[in-house]
């Protein structure tokens, strides 16, 4: 956003009708594309979400259930720690992915 906010600026600056035209023709599509990766984005929280908080949603059941009745604590303590390491493999990932995407869009 602050790449369009500064062509939009220049825009002002600017002189040249044709030139001017151009920077706004560069301006629309660039927010175009930002608005289409916006709605991209959605859409893929939508899809998994809900998974996301079933899983969650089992997988505190389970910990707690275990935790509480005091049957298997090591157990609970182990699927907490493995839960917790399968949600960073997740996580990290992506957030590698978010990071590289924004760098390409910028460039």
């Amino acid at each position: 956003m602050d790449l369009l906010s500064s062509r939009l600026r220049i825009v002002f600056h600017v002189r040249e009708t044709k030139k001017r035209l151009r920077i706004l023709e560069c301006c629309a599509e660039y927010h175009s594309h930002i608005v289409k990766l916006a709605l991209e984005v959605n859409g893929l929280h939508m899809n998994i979400t809900g998974h996301m908080a079933l899983v969650w949603a089992v997988s505190m059941g389970c910990i707690s259930n275990q935790l509480l009745s005091m049957s298997k604590p090591v157990g609970a303590i182990l699927y907490l720690l493995g839960y917790s390491m399968g949600l960073s493999c997740f996580i990290i990932p992506g957030q590698s992915l978010q990071i590289e995407v924004i760098i390409r869009n910028t460039l």
